[in-house]
């Protein structure tokens, strides 16, 4: 499971106590109570700043003593940035080349050895995977995913690993500042068998 997080309910400095001060200095609300449902990120702010106000302690203590821990999610947090055991556990860069994914772990600072990994010991295990791509928008018409279907080999060099590597840092310029190279290191090639997508159409019918 993906690390999950909330950059502004997360972080109590940069998000509760600013939700604070606009309350103070005459924010008001754009939809009465009621009327219809929209995603609004701030919202999101409002209520992590209540709950600090309500349960007296920062929003992340409150999130792990009041949900997380009671319902044993154990790869789940609010904090910023997440605390080292989960690090590994957070979703990954990848690079498509029209016939396979790559996802390099060599270039990524980590407190535990690559082995360590779960995605690496479940490979290793069992190679069938699924990866899901998606794109959210508050546009819902851009609303998508992908979901890639297939195996799952680990490379540690040669020409394939190679071919990874420059896609990945075509894709992400940070990879050259981290390190990552070309010769050997760790990466990941997922070879799919079944894709699938989905998109939202407008004139189309949902339920």
């Amino acid at each position: 499971m993906a690390t999950a997080s909330h950059p502004r309910t997360g972080a109590r400095t940069a998000a509760t106590t600013g939700v604070g001060d606009a309350l103070a200095t005459g924010a008001r609300q754009a939809i009465a109570p009621g009327r219809y449902y929209s995603y609004s990120t701030p919202n999101y702010a409002v209520a992590g700043w209540l709950v600090e106000r309500l349960s007296g302690v920062p929003y992340d203590d409150a999130m792990t003593s009041r949900l997380f821990t009671p319902l044993a999610m154990t790869h789940t947090t609010t904090r910023q940035p997440p605390p080292d055991a989960l690090l590994g556990d957070r979703v990954p860069g990848y690079a498509w080349d029209g016939a396979a994914l790559f996802s390099a772990l060599d270039a990524k600072p980590k407190s535990r050895p690559l082995d360590a990994l779960k995605r690496i010991r479940n490979i290793r295990e069992n190679a069938k995977v699924s990866v899901v791509i998606d794109r959210y928008d508050e546009d819902w018409s851009e609303l998508r995913y992908v979901i890639i279907q297939g195996e799952a080999r680990l490379l540690t060099g040669g020409d394939e690993f190679a071919r990874g590597a420059d896609l990945l840092l075509a894709k992400y310029p940070q990879y050259r500042a981290m390190g990552l190279g070309r010769d050997e290191g760790l990466m990941i090639v997922v070879e799919p068998s079944k894709v699938t997508h989905w998109e939202l159409r407008p004139d189309a019918s949902h339920a």
